[in-house]
């Protein structure tokens, strides 16, 4: 069993990103990422309807939720929609990435 970090929005309809609790690091700012996320995804839901939480997969590849879900990898997964790389330098930097 491989428990990761998800985050979401729009109340489960974009997942965020994942990433295996092994790779956050001891000074992660999960809030402070959830919020930067939200904002870029769903200004319109001002801040409502996110949540972070530890999923424990056993033989899973993906999580269920809108916009397609998520990959639950061996690494960071970052929804499609975000992935610019000055996003994904941020995001490894709020969640102190471990690699």
């Amino acid at each position: 069993m491989k428990e990761h970090l998800v985050l979401e929005g729009d109340w489960g309809g974009q997942i965020y990103l994942t990433v295996p609790r092994e790779l956050v690091g001891p000074q992660a700012q999960v809030e402070t990422l959830l919020t930067e996320l939200d904002r870029a995804a769903w200004a319109c839901n001002e801040g409502e309807g996110t949540s972070a939480y530890w999923y424990d997969s056993t033989d899973e590849d993906a999580i269920g939720g809108g916009m397609g879900g998520g990959e639950l990898t061996d690494g960071l997964w970052v929804h499609e929609h975000l992935t610019t790389p000055e996003r994904v330098a941020r995001i490894r930097e709020l969640l102190d990435v471990c690699s």
